[in-house]
């Protein structure tokens, strides 16, 4: 097997154990709002409807509380949700800005998994939290790849957390 079909079956394997964790729970605690799981499922950082979660389709999802590209790329969020990503170097030419909570968790470790700016990038922040806003990021690397002055993360009456980021 290929390293990308590796990743590939992992990543539906952890979004099996996911599913599966989220459907126990729910008969756990009935009546109760759920938080989504989503697991990226490539690289690209993209809005491109091809079926697979990449990280900026997950913080829309999870901004919107509305799936994207219909159910093909990832479902709805609640506004409370966790971003699963799996070992890669996710590239973003875009602000990824957070409206509500969302916690972005490495599968493995910060060394191995990397979102960072693209060589034309020319906004001020990678990631942006507004008012209200709440992120958490758990195992994730932040590098800057390009643009001047480029800040890691910038947020405004909002709540960031880092851990072993």
């Amino acid at each position: 097997m290929e390293m990308g079909e590796k990743a590939m079956v992992r990543a539906r394997a952890i979004r099996g154990v996911l599913a599966a964790g989220a459907f126990l729970s729910a008969l756990c605690s009935p009546g109760a709002a759920h938080a989504t799981s989503f697991t990226v499922e490539t690289t690209s950082v993209d809005l491109t409807n091809d079926g697979l979660c990449s990280l900026r389709e997950a913080i829309q999802a999870s901004n919107t509380l509305a799936p994207v590209n219909g159910l093909d790329d990832c479902p709805a969020g609640t506004g409370d949700d966790t971003i699963l990503l799996p070992p890669g170097t996710y590239t973003s030419s875009v602000t990824l800005t957070v409206s509500h909570k969302i916690q972005i968790v490495a599968a493995e470790n910060a060394s191995n998994t990397i979102i960072k700016t693209s060589s034309g990038f020319a906004a001020s922040q990678l990631l942006s939290v507004t008012a209200g806003g709440n992120l958490s990021l758990n195992s994730v690397t932040l590098q800057r790849g390009g643009g001047v002055q480029t800040r890691g993360i910038y947020g405004s009456n909002a709540r960031i957390s880092l851990s072993r980021s």
